[in-house]
């Protein structure tokens, strides 16, 4: 799988789930109600090439690496 897409989504994706997705280079989790938390999973990524994130509960400043 290349690609997922998940919207109104308001359960936790854990980390051991995402992490299964070893080979997936797009994510989009637009329209959920992810907070930071969500970020310490996805960069466990390792072939993610596209991560969207819109109208979700982030806050703050992000620290983006690749």
């Amino acid at each position: 799988m290349k690609s997922l897409f998940i919207y109104f989504l308001f359960v936790y994706i854990g980390g051991y789930e995402l992490q299964k997705l070893s080979n997936l280079e797009i994510l989009d989790l637009e329209d959920n109600s992810f907070n930071n938390s969500i970020l310490s999973f996805v960069e466990r990524l390792p072939s993610l090439k596209s991560l969207y994130l819109d109208y979700n509960r982030l806050e703050g400043l992000i620290d983006l690496k690749g």
